[in-house]
């Protein structure tokens, strides 16, 4: 006859058993040839998952470093069993829904949304990406709700400009304005501005919908932050994947944080030029500049052709307004990089603070030769710069053109109008004015 507490441990290990073979094996991936610092995570969190099949927070950790380090199909599988293990923890559902819409599957990621804000129904970026999703799968009125949840909470401009677009994909352009209007005049948001746009033309105002339309020509969408993802930045491994959490951090002018991960990775690897540029910028925009301009420095002793170096140390000096010596470096960055439109304006912009005006226009056409983006920014600085020399005609042309491109660019305007008085056609010069 079996005793009590044999019973009991019969039981345990019979439910174990039971949790093991539900959700089966962590997942693994292949690692031949990986950072042996991301080899040896990843087989720690799984040697962990293992020893206790029951923890569903375990089983989470796999799947955000699965994601962090760039293993998606892994870590669906993972944040999967993570669900069935821990099936109230919020991160598991929200985590999986972003990947499985990542990869175009926005009908399991609302499955998984809806579970998701089940579990925290106060989290925004939940509420806006389920709009978002639910929009994409034609389900209006469920998104202009999700929309107007995420308002409530306090999203902002992003619940706004979600709530219009739906406002237009129900054919009511006249109540988009009603949102967008002042929200333009919140934000110069380039989206706001193309939705203002497909509003006005919808409505017939094609002037208004052309100056609109000519704001809104960035393509980037409005984003918003996200707190959560940041948990799963405690699991990226290995040099390579390290620095490029540093460069994202950068982008996401988080300097300070940038710094402590870039800095660590010096101790590593004290002469990876990638590392150094990017070191630099970090130093640079949390005050630091002699330490930035020590950085490149070195730097450029280990290896005189990055390119990035010159063009840092170049931005650096024209920042402190060491004009003569930020030039060169930009030469050099121009003969390494011949084809990068934005290094030609760069270097015109600084040619024209020097007062070289031919050698400014010239790079601002090298500019326009190689495809820079905002095209009329470009023909108004290589205006102003025909203009200070009185030569009316070319800065018409240029003045013109930017006006062309974009009929909303005022500034452009008023100078065209200027030079075109300037020139004796004051009839044109009014018109422009008026």
């Amino acid at each position: 006859m079996l005793t009590p507490p044999l019973l009991v441990g019969l039981f345990v290990l019979a439910w174990l058993a039971a949790c093991e073979s539900r959700v089966g094996d962590p997942p693994g991936v292949a690692t031949e040839g990986r950072d042996p610092e991301l080899v040896a995570l990843l087989g720690e969190l799984r040697g962990a998952a293992r020893a206790q099949p029951n923890s569903g927070l375990l089983r989470g950790r796999i799947g955000m470093a699965f994601e962090a380090n760039g293993f998606k199909a892994a870590a669906l599988e993972a944040y999967a069993q993570a669900q069935a293990l821990a099936p109230n923890d919020f991160r598991w559902w929200y985590f999986r829904a972003l990947l499985l819409a990542e990869q175009g599957r926005e009908a399991e990621a609302l499955a998984d949304s809806a579970r998701a804000v089940a579990l925290d129904g106060g989290y925004v970026p939940a509420w806006l990406w389920r709009g978002a999703w639910l929009r994409g799968a034609g389900r209006l009125e469920e998104a202009a709700a999700a929309y107007g949840r995420a308002a409530a909470l306090g999203a902002g401009s992003p619940a706004a400009v979600g709530a219009a677009q739906v406002r237009l994909d129900q054919g009511r352009p006249r109540e988009a304005l009603g949102v967008l209007e002042p929200l333009a005049r919140e934000t110069g948001h380039p989206q706001v501005h193309r939705l203002l746009g497909q509003a006005y033309r919808r409505l017939g105002r094609a002037e208004d919908a052309e100056i609109a339309l000519a704001r809104g020509r960035d393509p980037a969408p409005m984003q918003w932050l996200d707190p959560r993802l940041g948990e799963k930045a405690d699991y990226i491994a290995g040099y390579g994947g390290r620095l490029v959490h540093g460069q994202n951090l950068i982008k996401a002018e988080r300097y300070r944080e940038a710094l402590t991960v870039l800095e660590s990775l010096r101790e590593r690897r004290p002469d990876d030029v990638a590392l150094l540029s990017n070191l630099s910028l970090a130093y640079l925009r949390t005050g630091d500049a002699d330490q930035a301009l020590s950085v490149l420095r070195h730097g450029l002793e280990v290896d005189p052709d990055y390119f990035y170096l010159h063009l840092n140390i170049a931005g650096l000096h024209g920042e402190r307004g060491d004009l003569a010596l930020a030039l060169p470096h930009l030469d050099e960055a121009a003969r390494l990089q011949p084809e990068l439109a934005h290094v030609h304006r760069q270097r015109g912009d600084l040619l024209a603070r020097l007062g070289r005006a031919d050698e400014a226009v010239a790079a601002y056409d090298l500019a326009l030769r190689h495809g820079i983006r905002s095209p009329e920014r470009v023909h108004y600085a290589a205006g102003l710069v025909e203009g200070e020399r009185e030569r009316w005609s070319e800065a018409i042309a240029r003045f013109g053109s930017a006006v062309e491109i974009d009929p909303s660019f005022a500034k452009a305007r008023i100078y065209w109008a200027r030079c075109l008085a300037e020139a004796g056609r004051l009839d044109e010069a009014r018109r422009e004015l008026a």
